[in-house]
């Protein structure tokens, strides 16, 4: 397996505003504003994930399995 490379201060910059919701910022590299919207989709799948395996179906008028 090859050596991860460092980031750039853009790839840096477009990590650290995905992660904290901020906007992308259109100076940057092609490659930092592709890491931004890997990162921030992602993000955003495994937050809808998240969210829709933690909600009990009891508080929201459905059925649990009774034994």
């Amino acid at each position: 397996m090859a050596e991860p490379k460092p980031l750039t201060y853009d790839e840096q910059k477009a990590a650290e505003a995905a992660f904290v919701g901020a906007p992308s910022d259109p100076k940057w590299t092609e490659a930092a504003q592709l890491l931004y919207a890997r990162l921030s989709a992602t993000l955003e799948a495994r937050s809808k994930e998240a969210i829709g395996t933690s909600i009990d179906p009891a508080m929201h008028g459905g059925s649990t399995p009774h034994r």
